[in-house]
């Protein structure tokens, strides 16, 4: 692949080149890891204000954000990492202006946007193609004994808010290293290179819970919509139920089918309810390797295809045995077992709580407390409605999960805004959210 390359540079021309993928095992659980350092030669448009910059990272199915660092010239020396399940991945690094945002409100454009292609056309090897400060074509290959490559790169166009082309552009300098590759291959039942059970010795089912939607678009006359999404996976179909009136929509379903060798992506197809004909609003396709191994468990937001806005959040885990599937009220569940081996507690927000601050307003922020452990999560600033979706795991041991909301004070103590406790020992498996009212607050609800 070098050599090819050093002849396009010397004579420019598209050269194919056709990759093999013959002697590589099934990519599986994979850890690619960059480094954003930072960058430079960014257009300044007025130097009486201060640029907030941001960094957004697409890593495949992941999308990763960096803190924001004022200036123009950014220093973020930010780690991005994800675990992959593919031998071809695309890395997208966005730089956005969110100078907006400061004052409230929710527009920010994009100043411009690296492209960074990986591939593993050989065992143990990493080849990152991107474009140097030049616009040349520039390719590196990694072996696993490699440190990593310090590279600096020309942003190109970046796209704003409003699909006009922002003219800023600048250069970002990124230190990438080779990918952690680890291999599953189910014909030989080999992981890593270590003998693993087949795993089509025995059966497994998929748990998939599709909690809400959010920045859904409006389809109806009153500016809203009413969502609802269709779940196909091989033979298994299944139907939820409708939100009315909303463009944020709150399900909480949770549906179990058993795991299929030939079906590798579970389709979720989003539809605005009308009495004459509904109307689509977007789809998400979710590839199952993202779990096939073990009981592993994986969560994210995902923006949704085929429509100008919106975003879901979903949560897939990979389970032994066959779903032993009751029905009740569109959620799936698995039967009960005598106890669980931990605890995973899910904080999404909080609605009504009571302003304490000056301007009839909050910062608060969650304290989860069980089996002595204690954990923290981050503060959201002036608001009533706080949105953590925090989750932390625990042992399991019997007693009542202890949540406590408290409004943060810089100098001052903090204070109580409410509690919420649950009893461990009564939840189930794949216990349904629910709003609970928060104990010692004249008004208040968490959902958990």
């Amino acid at each position: 692949l070098e050599s090819v390359i050093s002849q396009a540079l010397v004579e420019p021309q598209r050269v194919p080149v056709p990759l093999s993928f013959k002697g590589v095992p099934q990519v599986s659980d994979s850890v690619v890891s960059f480094d954003v350092v930072g960058c430079s030669g960014i257009k300044i448009i007025d130097r009486s204000v201060t640029r907030r910059l941001q960094l957004r990272v697409r890593i495949g199915p992941y999308m990763r954000k960096s803190a924001v660092v004022e200036g123009e010239e950014p220093e973020f020396n930010e780690t991005f990492e994800a675990k992959i399940n593919a031998k071809k991945l695309k890395i997208v690094v966005k730089l956005l202006d969110v100078t907006g945002t400061e004052e409230g409100g929710s527009s920010w454009e994009c100043i411009g946007e690296k492209v960074i292609e990986m591939t593993c056309s050989q065992k143990d090897t990493t080849t990152y193609w991107l474009k140097d400060s030049s616009g040349m074509p520039l390719c590196r290959t990694m072996h696993d004994f490699d440190k990593e490559w310090r590279v600096t790169s020309a942003l190109e166009a970046g796209r704003s808010t409003s699909h006009h082309e922002s003219g800023d552009f600048g250069h970002v300098t990124l230190v990438l290293r080779p990918v952690q590759w680890a291999y599953f291959d189910e014909r030989d039942g080999y992981q890593g290179g270590k003998k693993s059970r087949d795993s089509r010795a025995e059966p497994q089912s998929y748990a998939l819970r599709v909690s809400r939607a959010r920045d859904l678009m409006a389809k109806d006359s009153n500016g809203l919509s009413d969502p609802y999404f269709k779940v196909k996976y091989g033979a298994f179909a299944a139907r939820s139920e409708t939100c009315f009136r909303t463009l944020n929509p709150v399900w909480s379903e949770t549906f179990v089918f058993e795991r299929s060798h030939t079906t590798d992506v579970i389709k979720i197809k989003f539809w605005d309810k009308d009495k004459i004909q509904d109307e689509s609003l977007g789809y998400i396709d979710i590839p199952v390797r993202l779990v096939h191994q073990g009981n592993r468990k994986f969560a994210e937001w995902r923006e949704l295809k085929g429509a100008d806005s919106g975003e879901v959040f979903y949560e897939l885990s990979l389970r032994k045995g066959l779903p032993q599937a009751v029905r009740s009220r569109g959620i799936t569940v698995q039967a009960e077992e005598s106890h669980p081996e931990t605890v995973e507690v899910i904080v999404h927000r909080c609605r009504h709580l009571p302003g304490v601050d000056r301007g009839k307003t909050s910062d608060p922020y969650v304290v989860i407390e069980f089996a002595g452990s204690i954990r923290k999560s981050k503060v959201c600033k002036k608001t009533l409605s706080p949105v953590w979706d925090f989750r932390c795991e625990f042992d399991y041991e019997p007693g009542e999960v202890k949540i406590s909301v408290y409004d943060w004070n810089l100098v001052m103590r903090r204070k109580l805004l409410g509690v919420v406790t649950v009893d461990a020992r009564t939840a189930g498996p794949l216990a349904a959210e629910r709003w609970h009212k928060l104990e010692g607050s004249v008004s208040g609800e968490a959902l958990v």
